[in-house]
């Protein structure tokens, strides 16, 4: 397997984001500093494909003047105050009736987005507010742990939200803080009813007593297991939860039901939440119809007209007393940490034999009997996982430079790793019948049999699409070998149960995820080249990792109906889609033909790593065959470039899947191939690193994803200007 820095080069062909997520910075309007680097879109609380909130409009990032929102761009309920000294200011969801705090400074990794915050006391409109000094700082950082290398550990599907306050002109200020959430995170509609409930937990009676923690617990009241509307799944809960503690360091408060004007008033004056708990259930929102009255100063008002607003919104909310805060408290006594959190069970309804459909569970209930043990465990778990992810994003970093010098590589890679994992679930695989499946050691986590299901984010959310699956490949290499196995095993186990009959790869198991129920009815997306291409090199991945020998050696015959299936249908495919689908079904297209000539010279590896030799050398021998035929056909004839389809002297597109060929150490293609895409790409290169098509990013053959760029860049060879182009340099 090539060295770390040679998969690094391709870790962009993973990645799960528009060429917009990878803008270089903006200076931010209000004077805000950070590194040289942000996203067009925050990860705020981002752990699976239900549990994501982003900040995603404007060009500064400013959380104080921005609502969170889910990935769809719906928007969700979560704000935050903080009381200096008595006197309040928002910081976070845009909570126009205050002050706004002055966001100073943006960081991000990997695994968190750090926001500063500078308050100071209220602002004298006849003084500029660059002329108030700030009392104290706030840090607020959003942690969605990274921790590929414990499995577990990076299946559970809750975040943390940390807040650190500290004196900022050295003298100490009385400090209380506030958060708050709705009902936005179980559903996008406004009108479906929610309930909630909160439990405690205390230890105080135990030898070595532990702090005592709350949980506060929110659900649509109609459950519908499996369903969902507009990408949000209308089953389980979300989690607000907290640590307690001694009320001589910080007083802890809390609400639950109650409307969030109210609980945010209450704050304000009080600085807690003396609520009791609200028994009413409602709709998520209740808006009524307010007429707005004109300015006073209008010459000629226009007509009142009605406005429906808000004017009731149940909410979880917490208030943190921090006390005095100086300069000499330690960080302690000055910091709170908040659990956040989607939990659901089942996880994802799954076609087997016999057409029998099974709920798997999630990878959690292995260890945890109920969800609030869960949550507990996850409070008590933030010091560990905030030292491994930090361990991880630092390693992230280093090297990534090592493949191109500077920051954008890491900066690319770090704000889509959080993309990436909350894409994939893991679920358990030791459901009724599959006793001798479940013993592979290759799905085994802490014992238990494991798969990770996928859903395919920002498009028509199929569930476990091979071709979504494919790109990943990399990171998963660098990152998390253990979850290609359980990555491919779903696929396995549908296509053995011989309910699906076309013997290409399938696309995927499912219209909509979390429905792995399988293509029955044999209609299928018209991808059987690419799909069938994906799977193999994946297969050979694993193998060449040592993950999944007994995998492959339990499905090797499925192998060999898909390899045989490419020996006729490689050369000159018919008219069907690539893995940019979005384009439609195009005839020829080379991309294509790369694609199952590396899909066959993997077959001649699994075979032989499996014993079988003359299999091997017949698909080894067709691949070097087609490679040849390929080459006389497939090229342009000023030789400047390989053409996006036979015959067609104009077409281009960035042939991405040649990296299989380096990855693996084929050397199906000679370097003089190589030499000439590298010179193509610097030619057509845009600033930010989109490589186009002919049609400036119009026709069929568009090289504009992230991944696709990232795919081009990432070959043994490329030179560092079309990395560089890759990152969005153009020098």
């Amino acid at each position: 397997m090539p060295a770390t820095t040679t998969l690094l080069s391709l870790l962009t062909l993973t990645l799960a984001t528009t060429p917009d997520a990878v803008q270089a910075i903006r200076a931010l309007d209000d004077g805000t500093s950070a590194r040289p680097f942000l996203p067009t879109v925050v990860p705020l609380a981002v752990r699976s494909p239900y549990l994501g909130a982003y900040l995603q409009d404007g060009p500064d990032k400013d959380l104080a003047e921005m609502s969170p929102r889910f990935w769809t761009g719906a928007p969700l309920g979560w704000t935050g105050l903080i009381r200096v000294d008595g006197h309040v200011f928002n910081w976070m969801g845009n909570l126009t009736h205050w002050p706004a705090a002055n966001n100073t400074k943006f960081d991000h990794t990997a695994s968190s987005s750090i926001f500063r915050f500078a308050i100071g006391p209220p602002q004298d409109p006849a003084r500029p507010a660059q002329a108030e000094p700030a009392k104290v700082y706030l840090d607020a950082t959003f942690l969605s742990p990274v921790t590929p290398h414990d499995p577990f550990r990076q299946a559970l599907p809750l975040s943390y939200l940390s807040l650190t306050v500290s004196s900022a002109d050295g003298e100490a200020h009385q400090v209380e803080l506030y958060t708050d959430i709705n009902g936005l995170w179980c559903a996008d509609s406004e009108g479906l009813e929610v309930e909630w409930t909160s439990y405690s937990k205390s230890y105080k009676d135990q030898r070595v007593p532990r702090p005592s923690w709350t949980a506060m617990q929110l659900k649509l009241r109609n459950q519908q297991p499996f369903v969902e509307q507009d990408d949000r799944i209308l089953h389980g809960s979300v989690w607000y939860s907290a640590m307690s503690f001694d009320e001589d360091r910080i007083l802890q408060t809390h609400a639950a039901g109650q409307d969030g004007n109210l609980t945010r008033t209450t704050f304000a004056q009080t600085g807690q939440l003396d609520l009791p708990l609200n028994q009413t259930f409602r709709p998520i929102r209740t808006r009524a119809a307010v007429v707005q009255q004109p300015p006073e100063d209008q010459d000629e008002p226009a007509p009142e007209q009605p406005t429906m607003v808000v004017v009731d919104e149940p909410v979880l909310a917490w208030a943190h007393s921090m006390g005095y805060v100086g300069p000499k408290q330690s960080y302690n006594s000055r910091t709170v940490t908040m659990s956040i959190g989607h939990l659901r069970n089942p996880m994802v309804q799954y076609m087997t034999a016999e057409e029998t459909v099974v709920e798997l569970e999630p990878l959690w209930t292995s260890r945890f009997a109920n969800e609030t043990d869960l949550v507990g465990f996850h409070l008590f778990d933030y010091s560990h996982v905030l030292t491994a992810s930090q361990s991880w994003d630092a390693q992230l970093y280093t090297d990534a430079a090592r493949v191109h010098p500077g920051q954008a590589y890491g900066d690319i890679l770090a704000v889509s790793t959080r993309q990436i994992f909350m894409a994939l679930e893991a679920v358990r695989a030791d459901y009724p019948g599959a006793e001798e499946l479940s013993s592979a050691p290759s799905l085994l986590v802490d014992g238990t049999s494991t798969m990770t299901m996928l859903k395919e984010i920002s498009s028509n959310g199929n569930c476990q699409t091979v071709d979504v699956i494919a790109p990943v490949l990399p990171f998963l290499i660098y990152t998390a070998p253990h979850m290609i196995p359980q990555l491919l095993e779903p696929v396995f186990r549908y296509i053995a149960t011989g309910l699906y009959r076309p013997i290409p790869t399938p696309h995927d198991l499912g219209d909509h995820y979390p429905n792995a129920t399988g293509r029955n009815d044999f209609i299928y997306a018209n991808l059987p080249l690419e799909e069938s291409g994906n799977f193999l090199a994946m297969v050979l991945a694993c193998l060449r990792l040592g993950t999944c020998q007994h995998q492959t050696q339990t499905y090797y015959e499925i192998l060999v109906q898909w390899a045989d299936w490419l020996l006729d249908n490689t050369l000159y495919p018919d008219e069907q889609r690539s893995t940019d689908d979005f384009f439609g079904p195009t005839p020829n297209q080379t991309s294509l033909v790369v694609k199952g000539i590396m899909g066959l010279r993997s077959m001649s590896e699994i075979s032989i790593s499996l014993g079988q030799t003359n299999d091997s050398m017949r698909y080894r021998d067709k691949a070097n065959e087609l490679a040849r035929e390929f080459l006389k056909i497939g090229v342009a004839n000023d030789r400047t470039h390989i053409l996006g389809a036979y015959g067609n002297q104009s077409s281009w597109s960035t042939q991405y899947n040649l990296y299989l060929d380096k990855l693996f150490g084929f050397k199906l293609f000679p370097e003089w191939v190589y030499e000439m895409q590298d010179q193509w790409y610097l030619i057509q290169a845009g600033v930010f690193g989109g490589l186009p098509d002919a049609a400036g990013g119009r026709g069929p053959f568009l090289a504009g994803r992230v991944g696709d760029d990232g795919g081009a860049a990432g070959v043994d060879g490329a030179s560092t200007a079309v990395r560089g182009a890759g990152c969005g340099r153009s020098d």
